[in-house]
């Protein structure tokens, strides 16, 4: 292979690269739909809180459905009131009977529903559950469903399993005898009447700040970072056909330099 098709081949490699870490990178998706604290003590019942975002302004989510696993089973499950939110707990037959302090469950948990809110712009909102039994070691994977008032659908169901990196990991709630336990009657302290009108002034004001220019949202703060790497990938390719014509100019160069020849 000639010095030129090997110096092509180097830039359309690098350049290929690069673009590919930048597309890649720029389709990682975060969760919107996540629980807190991760881990939990086992205990007879469990406080946690889902926290659910919105980031598909205008689009505001009105519904969260949250699918409760068959194994580990739930037999029982509290949920903290918020303020313009109303939820349905929808239970289902057990294949095995579930021990708890309280006798013996026939039926479990499949299914918590909430509709209302809405929660808008680049708002979130958080609801506290409390679960149980929770016994032993374990690992709890949701399946969730967020609906905004268009009729999207957002699935947040992959599997921990299934990817390093799943774009729409589902909620995963680890029980642990290492986690901190927390009082059944615990719940996150953004639930609570003031601390809630609270967040909501915060949200107001960040929205106040974005639509003002002082700060940035979070669709202007990725666009500006897609079109940047863009610009590195286009100013980098740039450079290095840059140094290649320089290369193939200097070789056209000495080409048209003709050879010493002896005298007769």
């Amino acid at each position: 292979m000639s010095a030129r098709l090997r110096a092509r081949a180097v830039v359309a490699a690098l350049v290929g690269a690069t673009a590919v870490m930048v597309l890649g990178g720029a389709g990682v998706a975060h969760a919107d739909v996540t629980i807190q604290p991760p881990a939990v003590a086992p205990g007879s019942l469990v406080p946690f809180t889902l926290q659910v975002a919105n980031d598909r302004a205008p689009e505001a989510t009105t519904r969260v459905e949250l699918a409760f696993p068959d194994s580990p089973a739930i037999a029982w499950a509290e949920v903290v009131p918020v303020p313009g939110w109303s939820v349905r707990i929808e239970r289902r037959v057990l294949a095995h009977p579930l021990d708890t302090p309280d006798g013996t469950a026939n039926t479990g948990i499949a299914k918590l529903v909430w509709t209302g809110g809405p929660i808008t712009g680049a708002r979130f909102e958080r609801f506290t559950v409390r679960v149980g039994p929770l016994s032993g070691a374990d690992t709890v994977v949701f399946k969730a469903r967020q609906i905004y008032d268009s009729g999207r659908v957002e699935r947040w169901e992959d599997s921990p399993s299934s990817s390093p990196t799943p774009n729409h990991p589902s909620p995963v709630l680890d029980v642990s005898t290492h986690a901190i336990a927390r009082p059944a009657d615990a719940s996150d302290p953004v639930d609570s009447a003031f601390n809630l009108t609270e967040k909501h002034a915060i949200d107001s004001r960040v929205q106040s700040l974005i639509r003002q220019g002082q700060v940035a949202s979070p669709d202007d703060v990725e666009t500006g970072r897609f079109v940047a790497l863009v610009a590195l990938v286009v100013a980098f390719a740039a450079l290095v056909f840059g140094v290649l014509a320089f290369l193939n100019t200097r070789r056209a160069g000495a080409g048209l330099r003709s050879p010493p020849t002896g005298d007769a």
